[in-house]
């Protein structure tokens, strides 16, 4: 759509690499998503490397787990439902889930305030961005930074995502 000039921006989860920054313009990361560990309350693991020899489970369907840094040495176990995985963190049979951030974050906040949590950022920095073509609207993607980073001083950022069952 930018290309064709069909809109002046997009909002995207496609990530700024060398290549596409040659053509467009990213803003700042205005929320961060990825895969996250999700752990018992009582649990320490921060991440993968905390769990090396120990049971991990993910969507079966999803075999990017695997490829992250620190899952080399985790015992990985399929799940065709991501929600069996989560329970069976809360009840021990595994040590964690790897899943999508705004799902675990969500989960944690609400079903599963008692017994589960988040452990730590994503495991691969991955975000939103606000995204305009090189040479074209390129002040827009300056304005929503310094608004951005304005919002977070501020602690309306903060306020917003927890309004929407999201985290910081």
């Amino acid at each position: 759509a930018l290309d064709i000039k069909e809109v002046d921006a997009v909002l995207t989860s496609v990530q700024p690499t060398p290549n596409r920054m040659l053509r467009y313009i990213f803003s700042d990361p205005y929320f961060s998503v990825g895969p996250v560990l999700m752990i018992r309350k009582d649990a320490a693991f921060k991440n993968l490397y905390d769990l090396s020899h120990r049971a991990v489970a993910y969507e079966r369907s999803y075999t990017w787990p695997l490829t992250l840094p620190g899952a080399s040495d985790c015992v990985f176990h399929p799940y065709d439902d991501i929600l069996r995985a989560v329970e069976d963190v809360s009840r021990g049979v595994v040590d964690a889930v790897v899943l999508d951030a705004i799902v675990a974050n969500r989960l944690a906040a609400g079903l599963y305030s008692n017994t589960l949590k988040v452990a730590g950022p994503p495991l691969i920095p991955l975000g939103l961005y606000l995204v305009v073509k090189k040479g074209k609207n390129e002040e827009l993607i300056h304005l929503f930074n310094e608004e951005l980073e304005k919002l977070k001083k501020e602690g309306l950022y903060s306020k917003m995502l927890f309004y929407w069952g999201l985290a910081d």
